[in-house]
């Protein structure tokens, strides 16, 4: 049987190549030979000939041994990075000349060659494919009717494209198939977390999608590199805790949030790595995401795992839509923001899977910190390296233009200290408790928790959680109190039955349910703050206030929403029915004002596209 299902493997293997020589030999020689018409042409599809050539090569090796690290990665992949360098040389020196289009459509349609380096294949051979042919088309409308033959060579090279894509549908599909065997010097690098059973497993088919927004997002932004790499390890530690939840029977809470200790200190390190890039305004929405992406790890402390999985990412996708409406037409942030959302999605789907009613622990001893095992740490490679330097080949003949320059006080491993040290309960505990305050500077108050009933207002104070562990709090009401919620943070506040009127003020990253509202809800000087009425609710008021989300019962669709000095307000409110998916409103922030005889008329300003 063993001998059996060896050859299978074997034979799966063989044609994984076998096909690839089918792909050359039938579609890509035909049309180097109808490529002879200009010299530009002829130069730059004979690199593409030769470097399907070294992917040849590159995929009999990648099948035969594991997956090796970045530096001997490179080294593979050095023939096929040097044909596509030619592709951009041959355009570079054809700029000039009638057929430049044509070399232009052949130097976007080489990052082709890169799907060998990223774990989503076919998304990036077709992102490839329509990249080319906006360059494509044009050959085709000015070859239309004087060179058919010219028609004819561009459609065979989309179809070449085209059948590439077949062929990694057919055995590549999720990225490259490595073997299984050390390939000597090119042995994939050790890690020390375990293999995992079949919970474990489906873990590591999301971390793909991880990885994949780690790539995209160094290739976009070089400076989120650090914030990127810590999304990837934190996920990691999760990896590494799922492992041991799947052999243990839970622990106590204080053990259990000392098992959780790695995962808090890589949440903590993306706070640093975002306070380093508060200046940079360019950067800031993309910073947001990431340290809100790097709350999805929390969902392993709720029994309602899929719920908080949801909420966490509905608050990524707040800042991740942002930034694609904010810069449309880029391919990069296009592709960026895709992987944010596959991210999510698989994410949701994965715990729905293994983890619907919460964590699903084993029959084991109970867990410790010691069972968990210790995961090494991403170290982030400078920009030109790995994926990005696929990017930057397509340029032309000096790769290194337009790279950023990165100084010591950016780079990761110069400034990352304290890294895989054991975790000491009361230091965790400590920064536990520290986790709030820590907002102070930023103009958030700290005191004494408080939650009383003063005369007829309930007064709620200083209620403080951390990004892993919510204050949940319930109040009960009746339509003669009123609520005052001051100074909270990280806290989750429910208020059962009819209320007179809701204040919030001056809380951070807080959510805030209740029934019904006689009076109005009024929002001031808060931030990352989320309120849901699920009955009727006939006024609100935001003012001074950032990142507001309000959900709306159908009920509430028609109450008055006043703001002021505020920025990042949005409104969800049901669909159609109650079927359809729930509908997302953005408040406008900025607005147009025109004087008409003595009376200004204003307007909310309109933006194209």
């Amino acid at each position: 049987k063993l001998q059996f299902l060896y050859f299978i493997g074997s034979y799966v293997k063989n044609m994984s190549v076998a096909d690839f020589d089918t792909f050359v030999n039938e579609k890509v020689k035909p049309w180097v030979a109808n490529s002879e018409f200009d010299e530009g042409v002829k130069e730059a599809a004979a690199a593409y000939l030769k470097g399907f050539e070294a992917q040849k090569v590159f995929i009999e090796k990648a099948i035969s041994m594991k997956k090796p690290g970045d530096e001997k990665m490179q080294e593979l992949l050095n023939d096929t990075t040097k044909q596509l360098e030619a592709v951009g040389s041959a355009h570079s020196k054809n700029s000039r000349n009638s057929t430049s289009k044509y070399t232009q459509t052949l130097e976007e349609g080489a990052m082709a060659l890169a799907w060998v380096t990223v774990p989503t294949p076919v998304g990036h051979v077709t992102e490839t494919i329509s990249a080319a042919m906006f360059y494509g088309n044009k050959v085709l409308q000015e070859a239309k009717e004087k060179e058919p033959t010219h028609v004819a060579w561009v459609k065979e090279f989309k179809s070449v494209l085209e059948s590439l894509i077949e062929y990694i549908k057919e055995h590549h599909k999720a990225g490259v198939s490595w073997g299984s065997v050390s390939g000597g010097a090119a042995e994939e690098e050790e890690t020390s977390a375990p293999t995992g059973g079949n919970s474990v497993q489906a873990y590591d088919e999301f971390l793909k999608s991880v990885e994949a927004v780690k790539t995209t997002t160094i290739d976009t932004h070089a400076d989120l590199s650090e914030m990127a790499a810590t999304l990837s390890d934190a996920f990691g530690a999760q990896r590494a805790f799922l492992a041991a939840v799947e052999t243990h029977s839970k622990p106590s809470d204080d053990i259990f949030m000392e098992c959780l200790g790695p995962q808090c200190k890589l949440m903590e390190e993306m706070t640093s790595a975002g306070e380093k890039l508060k200046k940079n305004r360019d950067l800031d929405l993309y910073v947001k995401t990431f340290e809100e992406a790097a709350q999805l790890i929390t969902w392993v402390s709720v029994p309602t795992c899929v719920g908080q999985v949801k909420e966490m990412s509905a608050q990524v996708l707040f800042y991740a839509n942002k930034i694609g409406m904010a810069n449309k037409g880029d391919d990069k942030v296009k592709t960026w923001g895709d992987n944010i959302k596959a991210m999510l999605k698989e994410l949701e789907q994965y715990v729905i899977q293994e983890h619907k009613q919460g964590l699903m622990w084993g029959n084991g001893d109970k867990l410790k910190p010691s069972d968990i095992a210790e995961v090494k740490r991403t170290k982030v490679a400078a920009p030109e390296q790995q994926s990005a330097l696929f990017a930057e080949l397509s340029k032309g003949t000096d790769i290194s233009k337009g790279l950023k320059k990165v100084d010591d006080s950016q780079k990761t491993h110069k400034n990352r200290t304290g890294e895989a040290k054991p975790v000491d309960l009361d230091e965790l505990e400590k920064k536990k408790a520290a986790a709030a305050p820590r907002a102070g500077p930023r103009g958030f108050p700290t005191g004494d928790e408080k939650l009383a009933l003063e005369g007829k207002k309930w007064v709620c104070e200083y209620q403080v959680g951390t990004r892993l562990e919510m204050k949940k709090l319930e109040i009960e009401v009746d339509k003669s109190h009123a609520v005052y919620i001051y100074g909270c943070q990280f806290a989750f506040i429910k208020i059962i039955g009819k209320v007179n009127s809701i204040t919030l003020d001056k809380c951070r990253k807080t959510q805030v349910q209740f029934e019904s509202c006689i009076g109005s809800l009024e929002c001031t000087s808060v931030e990352g703050t989320e309120v849901q009425v699920t009955g009727k609710v006939p006024s609100v008021s935001i003012d001074k206030s950032t990142e507001v989300m309000l959900y709306l019962s159908r009920e509430s669709t028609d109450a008055e929403i006043n703001t002021s000095a505020s920025t990042c307000l949005n409104v969800t409110v049901p669909g159609k029915t109650d079927e359809d998916d729930t509908i997302e409103l953005n408040i406008p922030e900025q607005f147009v004002s025109h004087i008409k005889g003595n009376k200004i008329s204003t307007t909310p300003m309109d933006h194209a596209g």
